[in-house]
């Protein structure tokens, strides 16, 4: 009875999904297009022209919920359901060469960039070091992230006392396995040259070098020597912390290993930078990753976030490289959250072909040609443009954008327009810059582009003019179009200007043993679009600033916070504050807007409670450079200048700085 009733309630429901079909297409269709057939419904669902339309499945009959012995209409009705399921949003599919689906939806593939981008290096280890007052207790684990090893030949890790500020005399150096991701236990000796206390420090840097020699550094970091009863209760709070972000249990290795993988993935330690980056860059990206495995590319395990999504990036040359992408189970993987078999849940590897060449260009060409006859009275034409003078009126505009790469090596980037002009004049002052462009003039606070997706807007290019041309090559660049001249490698022949012109940057490939390139040059030109301006302003408590001028060039402005000894002028201390997270600026009204107060002193130097003074400790400065357009400028008038710093040995660097400024008579 139960199964007869569970047939007829099935056919019913079909029936009657059945007939709205007929009328939804009666109701889309028109008078003058032929009647659509009906659709065929049976117990496999309804089939139309053009195929399956619905399916409707039960499975009462078969899994019911119910117990065998129900009979009553009351218990029965559990299993009188019919489920109407729906595909949800968000399910990620590629399709392509370079691409893997997964099993429950997900997937996984890889994009080349023709940009290199930004070299990354980080090290990172346990904050706090469990030491008896003798040694060392237990293996300090150290963990390195990188996106350039393909260029790497060796890691070098340096452990120095912390009071080695210059970092001459390293403690102990480690070898480490070059990778992109990699960590290394140092047994923990240290040379019994000094005397070791709880409480010391120890700093530690990471240094990669290529096959020629040349290193790139990391910013020092530090650990603490500490008793091992404090480096236990670290270790317990540091399980604790963990274990509630994840919502899983975990040992003190795992919780610490599961840390120090997220701190060296948090952000790039790079200081140094000196090997010789080309090629391109890959990126390996999933998405809907299945719960509980452990991803691995090439062997080395990348971590997945919380929402089963992951990135992986690496800077190759040109060349062949294969990506061997393995989805383990995580009781194998770092962690151990989940438990399993530690059977591969996906395996395969990706191919990707760097080629070194690279093409992107759009442009454009408007011509309008146009007849001029005018009649009767000419009054109202006298004082309008001459051009209407003439019989035939031609106007017209090019422009182009274009990203080129050429031998994995030089990246090209273009762009041109003329706007709108006679053809005759239409390349008249094409070198010449527009310092009030009303597009770098706008208030990102009084519009916002919206796409209904995650798109954003990037000005690929820097210019003022109608010109513009960039090329990078190795860490060099030359370029026509906007640029800092960057002038601040000495106290006294500082130059800090934002300039339209030429301008070059070059640097050797070899380097001194402390990381400095052993010839370096700087040049620069321009046709002086505007004046500079300069102000200082001493830290008063509060956020809000006014400049000396108004209407600011947009994107000339260069703050810095100075940090100086009251008594002797020395600068202790030197930030660049970023736009639009320390500080944002109104060019119209030359003010800005700190994000957090500035005060007068810091006490940074004061170790005590008590102050001789009350204003004892450091004064703050901010410093503020930018470009402005004054009344009466004469633009006519060119401004160049030339760096240029030798290495003599290791020891001894013989440097030029050279500027000639032409601005209306103060030169």
């Amino acid at each position: 009875m139960k199964t007869i009733t569970m047939k007829l309630l099935d056919y019913t429901l079909i029936s009657l999904l059945a007939g709205t079909a007929p009328l939804a297409a009666a109701q889309e269709a028109s008078p003058a297009q032929p009647e659509t057939p009906e659709p065929q419904c049976g117990p496999e669902g309804c089939q139309a022209s053009e195929g399956l339309l619905f399916k409707v499945r039960t499975r009462g009959d078969t899994q019911p919920v119910t117990a065998p012995q129900a009979s009553d209409a009351a218990a029965l009705a559990a299993d009188r359901r019919v489920d109407i399921l729906q595909v949800q949003p968000g399910q990620a599919t590629a399709t392509g060469k370079f691409s893997i689906s997964l099993a429950n939806g997900g997937v996984i593939w890889a994009t080349e960039d023709p940009q290199i981008g930004t070299a990354e290096l980080s090290v990172s280890a346990p904050g706090l070091v469990a030491f008896d007052g003798a040694r060392i207790t237990k293996p300090v684990q150290f963990y390195v992230r990188s996106n350039y090893s393909a260029f790497v030949a060796r890691y070098e890790l340096a452990i120095y006392r912390a009071t080695d500020t210059d970092l001459v005399a390293p403690l102990a150096t480690v070898p480490m396995q070059v990778g992109n991701v990699s960590h290394v236990d140092w047994d923990g000796q240290l040379p019994a040259d000094y005397h070791y206390r709880a409480g010391d420090s120890l700093a530690y840097v990471l240094r990669a070098y290529d096959a020629q020699g040349r290193f790139d550094e990391t910013t020092p970091r530090t650990l603490q020597l500490v008793r091992p009863d404090e480096a236990q209760r670290g270790s317990d709070l540091l399980r604790t912390s963990t274990e509630r972000s994840l919502g899983t249990a975990l040992t003190d290795d795992q919780a610490q290993t599961q840390r120090l993988v997220e701190d060296v993935f948090a952000g790039n330690g790079l200081r140094l930078q000196n090997i010789p980056l080309y090629g391109s860059r890959v990126r390996i990206q999933g998405r809907n990753l299945p719960e509980g495995y452990q991803l691995a590319i090439n062997g080395e395990t990348y971590p997945v976030d919380l929402e089963r999504k992951f990135a992986a990036e690496y800077l190759v040359p040109v060349g062949h490289h294969s990506f061997d992408v393995a989805l383990q189970d995580g009781a194998d993987g770092l962690g151990g959250a989940a438990a399993g078999t530690g059977v591969p849940a996906a395996h395969r590897t990706l191919d990707v072909d760097v080629t070194g060449r690279y093409f992107f260009g759009v442009g454009l060409a408007d011509v309008t040609v146009a007849q001029n006859k005018v009649s009767g009275s000419t009054a109202t034409l006298s004082a309008t443009d001459p051009r209407y003078a003439d019989d035939i009126i031609s106007d017209g505009r090019l422009a182009f954008y274009g990203k080129a790469k050429f031998n994995g090596k030089y990246l090209v980037t273009a762009q041109a327009d003329t706007t709108e002009q006679d053809l005759e004049h239409l390349f008249d002052h094409f070198t010449q810059a527009y310092a009030t462009d009303v597009f770098r003039s706008l208030d990102p606070d009084l519009y916002y582009p919206t796409y209904g997706d995650d798109s954003s807007v990037r000005r690929d290019v820097d210019t003022q003019g109608r010109f513009y041309v960039r090329v990078d090559w190795d860490k060099n660049q030359a370029l026509w179009g906007n640029y800092a001249t960057g002038f601040t490698d000495t106290e006294y022949a500082q130059y800090v200007r934002s300039l339209y012109g030429a301008a070059i940057d070059w640097r050797s490939h070899a380097i001194n043993p402390w990381g400095e390139a052993k010839t370096q040059v700087r040049a620069f030109g321009s046709q002086a679009q505007s004046a500079p301006g300069h102000s200082e302003f001493l830290g008063t408590g509060g956020s809000l600033y006014y400049l000396k001028h108004t209407e600011i060039l947009a994107g000339s402005d260069q703050v810095v916070l100075e940090v100086s000894d009251p008594t002797t002028g020395r600068v202790v201390d030197r930030a660049t504050l970023v736009r639009g997270v320390d500080y944002e600026i109104d060019q119209i009204q030359g003010r800005i807007l700190l994000t957090r107060p500035l005060a007068q002193i810091t006490r940074d130097n004061v170790t005590t409670l008590t102050r001789d003074t009350p204003l004892d400790g450091y004064t703050q400065r901010l410093l503020v450079d930018y470009e402005f357009v004054p009344t009466g400028f004469d633009d006519d008038e060119v401004t160049a200048g030339f760096r240029g710093k030798q290495w003599l040995g290791d020891h001894v660097a013989v440097g030029a700085t050279y500027v000639d400024e032409n601005r209306s008579g103060e030169d």
